[in-house]
């Protein structure tokens, strides 16, 4: 996987986490429209990774558990899935988290959600 710049990790730390907060609306939601206003690129910073951390690991239990509702999941899927959270919980450093969630868009949201102008909606990667 090709190393990104730090504010191109945090662009993508940004979008990743207002898609899966969104997801339950279909929306891709507003910067800093989280409770926490994690969902800034600002907030991708070492003094900050504990939240980063959270905040992604969070998003990917989003994602997760609408993954999990389709029909026809594999179980290595949900396997993956676990796996991913946890070492979003161990990583630590910047880096690490962003190697994941790029990881994670790739197995995962790439092949189990069609993202368009702003919507998100589901759909059967074996369709």
């Amino acid at each position: 996987m090709q190393s990104m710049d730090r504010s191109n990790q945090a662009m993508e730390y940004e979008s990743f986490l207002r898609w899966a907060f969104g997801l339950p609306q279909g929306i891709h939601i507003d910067q800093c429209g989280d409770p926490a206003r994690e969902t800034d690129a600002n907030s991708f910073t070492e003094r900050n990774l504990e939240g980063v951390k959270a905040a992604t690991a969070y998003a990917m239990k989003i994602y997760w558990q609408n993954i999990v509702d389709q029909p026809n999941v594999p179980q290595s899927d949900h396997d993956r899935l676990k796996n991913f959270v946890i070492n979003v919980i161990n990583a630590s450093t910047l880096d690490d988290i962003s190697s994941l969630i790029a990881g994670f868009n790739e197995s995962f949201v790439e092949r189990y959600y069609q993202r368009s102008h702003g919507k998100i909606s589901s759909h059967d990667p074996n369709n």
